[in-house]
């Protein structure tokens, strides 16, 4: 039984070059149409988006210790997930919301988690831009167990927290960092 190649290999590469130029014209014509069909405008969705799901971790465990910080409580992860709408909205409340969150936290932060945190930046020699998100994310992991387990009856009164940047842009960047880095 002699079976044929279905696409021979001159007509393969043709495609290839076929499409690889269609790839190429779209690509280089697409700053001249692309606002017409909304290509920046999803981008920016599509980034707004992204941001809104890597700061949920941190959020959801700042939530968990203090419900009082949200506007709209969650209804579920799946919800949270599959809710497209509004999402300016929801990020601008979700940055607001995880500083309120860490305020809420500030009387049980531990000194000794930052220093540990400063000291093993130091010791790998993690570069001084990449060190304030590890550092908000060793202080606070820490306080939001003894939140839990109630230690301090009085939270202790401590230095106020940093934060990280004055533009919501900047702050979901910086706490996308902190989110990534917190532990799970």
């Amino acid at each position: 039984m002699n079976v044929s190649d279905p696409l021979p290999a001159a007509r393969l590469s043709q495609l290839l070059i076929a499409g690889f130029m269609a790839t190429g014209l779209i690509g280089t014509t697409m700053p001249a149409w692309g606002p017409y069909v909304g290509i920046p405008a999803l981008a920016r969705w599509l980034h707004t988006y992204r941001s809104l799901r890597r700061l949920h971790p941190l959020w959801l465990a700042l939530y968990q210790a203090s419900p009082q910080i949200a506007l709209f409580p969650p209804t579920s992860l799946l919800s949270d997930i599959l809710t497209w709408r509004h999402l300016d909205f929801r990020l601008h409340r979700r940055v607001i919301e995880i500083r309120d969150g860490y305020v809420r936290l500030q009387g049980y932060r531990d000194p000794r988690a930052h220093r540990y945190a400063a000291e093993l930046c130091r010791r790998e020699q993690v570069p001084d831009e990449e060190r304030s998100p590890i550092h908000e994310a060793a202080d606070m992991a820490p306080a939001l167990h003894t939140h839990a387990l109630h230690r301090n009856k009085e939270a202790r009164n401590g230095p106020p927290p940093l934060f990280g940047a004055a533009q919501v842009a900047d702050e979901t960047r910086h706490l996308a960092l902190v989110s990534h880095t917190f532990p799970p």
